[in-house]
């Protein structure tokens, strides 16, 4: 079904609504730490700097225009410790939950002000809340790593009222060429992490076994990322997109998509 270069580890399950008292670390062996990585300091560093803020301004606008039309403003942000997200949604008025697999994903949240009290410790393949939760579910950085992405995917829908957003890497584009390439792209980055890249047909039906439809379907960069990060030339990078933005739109990635419950869609 896709093509796998591997990652991932595990926890465990609590159920009830959002929650209302502080994180609270629950259980013993993770069932997927694929957030984990994405969480560190280090991992925050390959969006430091202009070119950084910049890469992380298109997602945020790409994401933010995803959200605009749901009136509810309910999200959870599942495997979110690089805060990349929810601090930025808490600051656009939305009510933010974040879930991590682990207390150690929550200390980028914590260090940018996130309340303790929309944190949560817990099993991101069993999430410890009831079906239908929450307005919207996004998950950024997460669908490349995850091992059991049908799994994923079904909990992401289940704790969804509306619509779930996530980002992935899609095969087109120059996404091609990632499984070819990955020896160079990791030469280059130094911590670049085993990933997985899916055509979207199989996304989509993924989603489409949920009750779930994809509606928007966005490419963010036309150019490799590695690319923007090596060039640390901001204006230049953004003279590339803009006038490869067509291209993007299309054949770009990382993808970011919202797929919307059937009911809503009707």
């Amino acid at each position: 079904m896709k093509r796998r270069v591997p990652t991932t580890h595990r926890l465990d399950r609590n159920e009830d609504s959002p929650p209302e008292g502080p994180a609270d670390p629950i259980g013993e062996t993770a069932k997927e730490t694929a957030d984990v990585a994405a969480s560190t300091e280090a991992y925050s560093r390959r969006f430091s700097g202009r070119v950084g803020a910049w890469m992380l301004g298109v997602q945020s606008a790409t994401l933010l225009a995803m959200l605009l039309d749901l009136s509810d403003g309910s999200v959870l942000d599942v495997g979110g410790g690089h805060a990349q997200v929810s601090p930025m949604l808490d600051d656009m008025g939305y009510s933010t939950h974040t879930v991590v697999s682990s207390p150690e994903a929550t200390e980028r949240l914590i260090r940018m002000g996130k309340s303790g009290q929309k944190i949560r410790v817990g099993d991101l393949m069993d999430l410890p809340f009831a079906d239908r939760s929450f307005g919207a579910v996004v998950s950024v950085r997460m669908m490349a790593h995850v091992q059991d992405l049908p799994g994923y995917v079904g909990e992401l829908c289940r704790v969804a009222d509306r619509a779930v957003v996530v980002d992935y890497t899609c095969l087109q584009g120059l996404g091609r060429a990632g499984t070819w390439l990955f020896s160079a792209k990791r030469a280059l980055e130094g911590d670049t992490r085993p990933y997985t890249v899916s055509y979207r047909s199989e996304v989509s039906e993924l989603f489409e076994k949920n009750g779930f439809m994809i509606d928007q379907h966005v490419g963010q960069f036309a150019l490799p990322l590695v690319l923007h990060r090596k060039l640390r030339v901001t204006y230049i990078s953004r003279a590339l997109e803009f006038v490869l933005r067509p291209l993007a739109r299309r054949f770009g990635n990382p993808v970011l998509l919202r797929a919307t419950r059937r009911d809503e869609t009707s």
